[in-house]
């Protein structure tokens, strides 16, 4: 007999060798073998190695990138972003991917040899120029389907909507016209509400806070601010939700403005003082793409002001300039797309900051616990903010004021922007507009805010009155003593 020839890499019995593989990962096994079986060969150079994941991996949306050279996956049912170390590489290429490492094919049984990818290849392939470029690059990731533009567009034959794109909830999986992904395990909600029904809705839920109808419209503002961050461009303001005793349910409105998209909130602490501990949290969130930073139940002593370069900056800020975790000669600046909320009792803010901030200020005589609420009042507990079917109605009724605003050919707010988030201004305050008033409205509270400013406001206008100048008196004189007085006075 003739000796046999074994099996050759380009022989069918050769790829016929991997099914096992696939088998054993629990990834279904291609039909043609000989013509797609993906197997990556640890000897091969290095380069040709990269270029063989890049090539495998290129139109399937299994790995990203984030920034310039996060490298990472998706949680598809938290929407959490995993980076991709070159450990978890090592088995997340066969197992998940389905891309078999082998080192050759045996000789003489003709089956090949599972091979094994060492750390050191796996960085030098995460590294390599040609896959990042071929990564689907992400932005963002959406825990529900959230209102973005799609690249059709929605003219409706009218003159006033020329060149405006679709806007509608975000599909499931990549979207690469706006380079988010939205996740598969998120929840799904009507998206047929009437806009009259969400307003009463909306209305109903928050009618036993002790807040008046600017703050009713800040909330909505807040709410509408984590849903609909993909259709605004650059960065919201501050919100901060404030009130004159504890237990009067701040903390539970700002939950309820983060819950609906992102789930029950984590909160941190703030600490005026300690501003390096302050920067290496703002670091922190922006380095692990969390889209919300929440510092809740803030309490300074009387008089003294929350004030934070830090904070100024990262509130306007698109980008964030931090240190590599691990590296700290390693700087880099990623985009940020963070929603700062705080709550607390008097907040008092500097004036800077202050200008950057909405507030819901809530007044109350007494705390939630201690009053009487009727019947078929609302309330908005922990257990309310975990429940899906309300986190549901929360959506659908934030769609239908967004779908109102849409329809109605998008128009702006009609008052003053907001200095530094006009972009912000046009959409989401325009969108709150029609239902529940100016979210704009200037804030005025003598326990909250910018109280400092504000009382050296309300000193000049007594000054002014009391010494003002008249056509026959050009020019006056106050002295410290005069001021001083009628700052006691008042």
């Amino acid at each position: 007999d003739e000796p046999t020839t074994p099996p050759s890499d380009e022989s069918p019995e050769g790829f016929e060798a991997l099914r096992p593989f696939f088998e054993g990962a629990e990834v279904p096994a291609p039909e043609d073998l000989r013509k797609s079986t993906p197997f990556l060969r640890v000897k091969s150079p290095i380069d040709e190695m990269a270029s063989t994941v890049a090539d495998f991996l290129r139109g399937k949306n299994l790995l990203f990138r984030r920034g310039m050279r996060d490298v990472g996956t998706i949680d598809e049912a938290t929407g959490e972003w995993l980076p991709m170390t070159p450990t978890r590489l090592l088995t997340w290429l066969p197992k998940t991917a389905g891309l078999i490492p082998i080192t050759s094919f045996d000789k003489e049984t003709g089956r090949a040899s599972k091979g094994q990818l060492e750390v050191g290849q796996a960085a030098a392939i995460l590294a390599d120029d040609e896959l990042l470029l071929k990564l689907p690059l992400i932005e963002a990731v959406n825990p529900v389907p959230m209102p973005v533009f799609y690249e059709v567009l929605d003219e409706r034959g009218l003159e006033s909507r020329k060149g405006f794109r679709k806007i509608a909830p975000s599909p499931l999986g990549y979207h690469a016209a706006t380079k988010t992904y939205t996740i598969h395990g998120g929840l799904h909600y009507d998206e047929s509400m009437d806009p009259d029904e969400a307003c009463k809705y909306l209305k109903e839920l928050f009618r036993w806070f002790p807040m008046d109808r600017r703050s009713l419209a800040v909330q909505l503002a807040a709410m509408l601010s984590v849903y609909c961050r993909r259709i605004y461009v650059g960065r919201c303001p501050m919100f901060v939700f404030t009130s004159n005793l504890g237990g009067s349910g701040k903390s539970k409105l700002a939950e309820v403005a983060i819950s609906p998209v992102h789930g029950r909130p984590s909160a941190t602490g703030y600490d005026q003082y300690q501003q390096k501990d302050l920067k290496s949290d703002l670091d922190s969130v922006v380095n692990t793409y969390r889209p919300v930073l929440f510092f809740d139940d803030f309490e300074l002593p009387p008089d003294v002001q929350i004030k934070s370069s830090h904070l100024n900056r990262f509130i306007t800020g698109d980008t964030w300039e931090s240190r590599t975790f691990g590296k700290n000669d390693e700087r880099r600046a990623i985009e940020n797309e963070v929603t700062v909320m705080m709550t607390g009792i008097k907040l008092n803010l500097e004036g800077q900051l202050r200008r950057r901030t909405l507030f819901v200020d809530l007044f109350a005589r007494q705390k939630v616990g201690e009053r009487k609420l009727p019947k078929e009042a609302i309330l908005i507990t922990s257990s309310f903010i975990r429940n899906t079917d309300n986190r549901r109605k929360l959506l659908s009724a934030m769609w239908a004021l967004v779908k109102f605003w849409d329809d109605n050919d998008r128009p702006v707010s009609g008052v003053s922007p907001l200095e530094s988030f006009e972009d912000w201004s046009d959409v989401v305050a325009a969108i709150v507009m029609p239902g529940f008033g100016n979210c704009l409205e200037e804030f005025e509270a003598p326990d909250a805010g910018d109280v400092v400013t504000a009382e050296f406001r309300k000193l000049a206008e007594c000054l002014i009155t009391k010494y003002a100048v008249t056509p026959t008196k050009t020019r006056t004189r106050i002295t410290m003593r005069d001021i001083i007085r009628e700052a006691r006075l008042q």
